[in-house]
């Protein structure tokens, strides 16, 4: 069934509102549903769904008049400070990553801060087209007239410098590539594939479900940590491309699972 225009900007606005929460909740700790009604200019039964959809994603607890957030609910940490955190690492892996890349081959990069390294190591590449809901990625092809990229509409997210929302996800579901690089904020056997942001989880499935071939890039220090919000179980996975720092029961696991480890 075809969505209405009125109901496509209806989810964009509760997307753009929600994600005005969790910026409040993160600086704050706590919110009122008054302050919340009278600085998004909703009512105040608008805020309580809100609060109850975020509960839902273990974001806050609701509480009487407001809600505080979740004790495993951490700010963010801003993209220039994380890109920083084992650059060696990100770097060999986004190297080895683009060498994966055919000539003539459709590609989706998700945003993060190994998945830039992709792009940097694609100048050699030719009649490639690259889509993306990351803001630092597109912005490495802006000299290289050789890779076609295509970025996805949404919402910015500024300290991850992505895409969001309905729009990126609608934009996404046009799509099957030949592979998908994906990133993650935590890796475990039971858990699977894990972030600590709820709003792009939906554009991470998309994400997956185009791609012929899904390949996770990840460093060594994402094995083992469970992150807040699901993204996928590592069976969605082909191969992960990570550092040798990985820690050896994986490597077991993983090849019991057939899928295939590269580690650089």
């Amino acid at each position: 069934m075809k969505r209405s225009p009125s109901s496509n900007g209806a989810r964009l606005l509760e997307a753009e509102r929600q994600l005005g929460i969790i910026n409040i909740l993160q600086r704050n700790k706590t919110v009122q549903i008054t302050m919340l009604s009278r600085m998004l200019g909703v009512s105040p039964n608008t805020i309580r769904r809100d609060l109850k959809k975020l509960e839902g994603n273990g974001v806050l607890r609701r509480t009487h008049g407001g809600a505080i957030a979740n004790d495993s609910f951490k700010a963010e940490t801003a993209f220039e400070t994380r890109e920083d955190e084992r650059r060696d690492e990100k770097s060999r892996i986004g190297l080895s990553a683009a060498q994966m890349i055919q000539d003539g081959e459709t590609v989706i990069i998700d945003s993060g801060t190994t998945t830039m390294h992709i792009a940097r190591n694609l100048s050699g590449k030719r009649s490639v087209i690259v889509i993306t809901n990351s803001i630092r990625v597109a912005n490495e092809f802006t000299d290289n007239e050789r890779v076609q990229v295509i970025v996805t509409g949404g919402i910015l997210r500024p300290l991850n410098r992505c895409l969001i929302g309905f729009w990126a996800e609608q934009f996404l579901e046009q799509f099957h590539v030949d592979k998908t690089f994906l990133s993650a904020g935590g890796i475990d056997l039971e858990a699977g594939l894990t972030d600590p942001n709820a709003f792009e989880i939906q554009v991470k499935n998309n994400i997956i479900r185009a791609g012929k071939e899904v390949i996770l890039v990840a460093d060594s220090s994402k094995f083992g940590k469970v992150e807040l919000v699901p993204i996928c179980p590592l069976s969605s996975v082909h191969k992960i491309i990570t550092d040798s720092g990985i820690p050896p029961r994986y490597v077991s696991a993983l090849s019991e699972m057939e899928i295939k480890l590269i580690t650089v």
